[in-house]
């Protein structure tokens, strides 16, 4: 299958209804202006016992935190600071909660969770020594407390009936 280019915040995916397996939404969902109704597209062309993969960073981590109490405003999973950008090319931010209930009332049910944090980061702006990186990939803090170590969410997710 060759790709194609559409307009996801007016155009239909240019599928048919159930046509797919599994569909894959990395790190879209954000970018969007209205993202319910792209996943409700996904889940159009879904079968009804297809997964989705949907993947968004997690905006209110804990050094996006720190960063915002020092009266700053850094994404650290938005690349538009590598630019010098003055704005977020996010135009929609999930939390852990936000994104549950957003996964839920757009049709889908989550099977699967899966928490994402780097070894070592690989931007400039944030080198984190690796014995840093290691105490919250070592103990495992993004898995045991996402809502505040996770920088992103993988969700596997089916379509509810």
């Amino acid at each position: 299958m060759e790709g194609c280019a559409v307009d996801l915040e007016r155009e239909s995916l240019p599928f048919r209804n159930g046509e797919f397996d599994v569909t894959l939404c990395y790190d879209v969902l954000e970018h969007v202006f209205a993202p319910g109704r792209l996943l409700g597209e996904i889940r159009r062309v879904l079968r009804p016992d297809g997964v989705a993969l949907l993947c968004v960073p997690n905006t209110l981590n804990l050094f996006n935190r720190l960063v915002f109490l020092l009266g700053e405003y850094v994404d650290v999973m938005d690349t538009s600071h590598q630019s010098e950008d003055l704005f977020s090319n996010h135009i929609r931010l999930f939390s852990k909660a936000l994104f549950e209930r957003f996964v839920t009332a757009n049709g889908f049910r989550v099977t699967e969770r899966h928490y994402y944090f780097p070894e070592r980061f690989s931007d400039a702006r944030f080198r984190l020594p690796p014995a840093l990186a290691q105490g919250v990939v070592g103990p495992r803090l993004h898995v045991r407390f996402p809502t505040l170590f996770a920088l992103g969410f993988l969700y596997c997710c089916k379509p509810t009936l």
